[in-house]
């Protein structure tokens, strides 16, 4: 921190707003360190000590319900710093991460003392980080992860703007902070020039409070719209398993997570947590699924914080996973380098989504799965599978090598196969492996 920053902390430190805030885990816990050796320190600067987190996600990768959670947290960080006489001098959704237990506010240098008057300069940073994506699928319901990815800081007001209805306007919160600010927008620098003015002659802090907490009450009201038309928005009761089938599987993962005990679990298409939920009541310590339903992982999401799991579920597009991207492609890293190699993996009916629905290569797509996780379980679901007939149906079977012994050839070649597990009536069977 330079000394400006510098000063703006040690005024936060020494409020009780700040012990709070760490406390209830609201804000990571940030300390001075004294002598830190840097080379980059210069006389002057402070440098802030934080625990390391175990997942860095970001928010294309969130569902819905997440980003609403970071959104919610942002703005209830905002009204309590508020009332103790600071503010937050940006909006980025970066600056919230997710721990196993909910949102955490990661950059307290975002933080400093309020000037009586002032407007609330992020206003437009939060409405395209955290208000225009989610009132794209609220509304609209357009999944907004991949606009967001592509457009990193987030999506444009005057985008969305474009896209909302005649009755939108009967939203008081989005006529005044997406569609009106739309309309300026393309109005040229006439309007452009009038808004700022407006904005320079600032709020009266009862103002600021009442804009943040509009904001606040009108976001963690909103539900993405047909989520509950989502492929595996009903997984646990709505799959074409048996009943016992389902408990094979669930005791094929009870079983490997009590051997194994792995504190690191990723659980590659969690439909709606309930594999992973299992693992964690078995010995696993934290767990991220990955997923590319909107309405399961917005269940998965709902199931974690109701259940208090270790659990942190992210949208993962497993044929487009993130890239490294951002300048120089180095600002924001890819997903497979920030989750790196798990203890345990589970891939339960995954593969042949892969193989099949994406056409990638036997081998390939068994690579990559085994590739994260030092041991796990990989399901093998037949041809004969329902599933895969339904896969089918409208297509040429063009995959004469997806075969259980090609792929168990292919699991072999990259780990060791320990057992086997038979658990469908169609013959799905799940593969314990260990890598060297």
């Amino acid at each position: 921190m330079k000394p400006k920053a510098r000063t703006a902390f040690e005024a936060l430190r020494a409020t009780p707003l700040f012990a709070e805030l760490i406390g209830s885990g609201r804000l990571i816990d940030s300390q001075p360190v004294e002598n830190p050796g840097l080379v980059e320190v210069e006389d002057g600067d402070l440098v802030l000590e934080h625990p390391t987190l175990r997942l860095i996600s970001f928010p294309y990768e969130w569902p819905f319900a997440m980003l609403q959670a970071a959104a919610v947290h942002h703005l209830d960080l905002q009204i309590d710093a508020l009332e103790a006489g600071f503010v937050l001098i940006d909006a980025s959704a970066y600056n919230v991460q997710f721990k196993a237990d909910g949102p955490v506010f990661i950059d307290v240098s975002s933080l400093r003392p309020y000037r009586e008057g002032e407007p609330w300069i992020a206003h437009h940073q939060f409405c395209e980080s955290f208000l225009a994506p989610l009132v794209l699928q609220a509304r609209l319901g357009i999944p907004y992860q991949a606009w967001y990815r592509g457009r990193l800081e987030g999506i444009s007001v005057n985008e969305v703007a474009k896209l909302l209805h005649l009755r939108d306007c009967l939203s008081p919160t989005i006529l005044a902070h997406l569609i009106l600010p739309g309309i300026a927008s393309r109005k040229g620098q006439a309007l452009r020039a009038r808004a700022i003015k407006n904005r320079s002659t600032g709020l009266s802090k009862t103002r600021y409070r009442a804009l943040l907490q509009q904001l606040r009450d009108f976001i963690a009201t909103l539900v993405p719209k047909d989520s509950a038309e989502s492929v595996w928005a009903d997984y646990s009761d709505n799959n074409t398993y048996q009943a016992h089938e389902t408990e094979a599987k669930l005791e094929a993962v009870a079983a490997f997570c009590r051997a194994q005990r792995p504190n690191f679990l990723i659980d590659i298409g969690c439909n709606d947590a309930t594999f992973s939920a299992c693992a964690l009541r078995n010995g696993v310590e934290f767990a991220v699924g990955l997923d590319a339903d909107q309405g399961a992982l917005h269940q998965a999401y709902r199931r974690a914080r109701t259940d208090k799991l270790s659990f942190v579920p992210l949208f993962a597009d497993l044929a487009n996973p993130s890239p490294d991207q951002g300048f120089a492609g180095e600002e924001r890293a890819a997903l497979t380098t920030r989750l790196g190699t798990a203890d345990a993996v589970l891939a339960l009916a995954v593969a042949h989504h892969l193989i099949i629905g994406c056409n990638v290569p036997l081998e390939r797509a068994v690579a990559w799965l085994v590739d994260r996780g030092k041991s796990g379980l990989i399901e093998f679901v037949p041809k004969q599978d329902p599933t895969i007939q339904t896969m089918l149906e409208l297509r040429e079977d063009i995959f004469p090598t997806y075969t259980r012994d090609a792929f168990l050839a292919t699991l072999e070649s990259q780990a060791e196969v320990v057992s086997s597990t038979v658990v469908s009536d169609s013959g799905r069977e799940i593969f314990r492996f260990q890598k060297p």
